[in-house]
């Protein structure tokens, strides 16, 4: 019999359960979505399938100012979300409407992990902590959380090289771990240039005062300039421009500790 719609869907709530703030989908055999109507055949079997609601930018921004989660915001995974990685994260959640889900490296120090400006705090649906050579297993703590994960990005140089590897675990958007290792190594990436035929600097990459003087019998032009780095590293840390041989030994002296 002919009856109205609103009065079908009350009637498929209270047959599945479903509350009045559920969204959800009628189907047919295979998935195929219907309209809810009288119309539908009888005798017939149907699925009734609920769907998350997605959560707003301004519900998951004051969730997180309440130190809550918000079920139905998509997520994203920042890898040690510290200096502007912090802001990146304060971003996805008050810009975005996204939950965050924090890793901490291996790499990054205990003590740079509270290394975030005033105001930039969040609450993150979920902190992991990753163990040398598990990758698959965070991957698979990050797929326990239960949220819906869009993208994992970086926040910091400490995390390079894991972004990386949870990306491709998580099968997301990323840059592979295929030549991770010449993102991170500053001598790598010039051999890389240098390989594929464009111009690059003299350069050695030495890890003892021997290997110093082997620069330096090779390196001698007039005037002197040498640039000596570590070869992993975020910004100038830890570089020098020497403009005398025995400013290259010093400079080496200083890295090596």
């Amino acid at each position: 019999d002919n009856c109205p719609d609103s009065a079908l869907d009350k009637l498929l709530r209270t047959a599945c359960r479903i509350g009045i703030e559920t969204e959800y989908l009628l189907c047919e055999k295979g998935g195929l979505p219907l309209a809810v109507s009288s119309s539908l055949p009888t005798a017939q079997t149907y699925e009734l399938v609920p769907t998350v609601r997605r959560a707003s930018a301004l519900e998951v921004a004051k969730a997180a100012e309440a130190g809550l989660s918000v079920p139905g915001a998509d997520a994203v995974v920042v890898v040690d979300p510290v200096s502007t990685g912090a802001v990146v994260a304060h971003q996805a959640v008050h810009r975005m409407g996204l939950q965050v889900i924090c890793v901490w490296s291996e790499s990054i120090p205990e003590e740079l992990k509270g290394f975030v400006a005033h105001g930039m705090g969040i609450s993150h649906a979920g902190v992991l902590s990753h163990e040398v050579g598990e990758v698959a297993k965070t991957a698979a703590a990050v797929r326990a959380i239960g949220a819906n994960v869009v993208a994992c990005i970086v926040g910091c140089e400490t995390g390079v090289s894991l972004g990386d590897a949870l990306a491709e675990a998580l099968q997301l958007p990323g840059n592979g771990t295929l030549k991770s290792g010449l993102r991170r190594n500053k001598y790598a990436q010039a051999e890389a240039v240098r390989s594929a035929g464009l111009e690059a600097p003299f350069q050695m990459q030495v890890d003892s005062i021997e290997g110093v003087e082997a620069f330096l019998a090779a390196w001698s032009p007039s005037p002197y300039r040498a640039v000596v780095k570590p070869v992993e590293g975020a910004g100038s840390d830890g570089v020098s421009i020497c403009d005398s041989r025995d400013g290259v030994v010093a400079a080496y002296g200083a890295l090596e500790g």
